[in-house]
């Protein structure tokens, strides 16, 4: 098959001309073996899921990490096995009204405001706190 360039959507080596991906975030290793936090902040369209995807596959296959990819976009829906799935990470927890509730603080800078189901017959909401 011959490859071509894609303008849209995560690209694959096997089928698009591409640099490769993590050449651009050179000091993500650092960071992760450091066990800190990062974002990856930049224009649309400029490769930041291909970087990630790219990064996810090499993490995985080292051994020495598992790499989960979680989607924390806003208007998102969330459907009931993704709650149970963030709950088990320890993201968030249930407080007492049986809302879920960002378990750091530090997550707040990264999980939106609040996320709803509909996937349920009852909606869950994220709150902040």
């Amino acid at each position: 098959m011959n490859r071509w360039f894609n303008v849209a959507g995560p690209c694959r080596p096997d089928i698009h001309y591409m640099l490769p991906p993590t050449d651009r975030i050179p000091e993500v290793m650092r960071l992760i073996h450091q066990q800190s936090y990062f974002v990856l902040h930049a224009p649309r369209q400029t490769g930041k899921t291909t970087a990630m995807l790219t990064l996810a596959q090499e993490l995985t296959s080292s051994g020495q990490w598992t790499a989960v990819l979680l989607s924390v976009e806003v208007g998102s829906a969330l459907p009931p096995d993704d709650i149970q799935f963030v709950l088990d990470l320890g993201l968030v927890r249930m407080d007492a009204t049986h809302g879920l509730v960002i378990a750091n603080p530090i997550y707040a800078a990264v999980i939106p405001r609040t996320w709803y189901t509909t996937s349920t017959a009852e909606n869950a909401e994220v709150r902040r706190g």
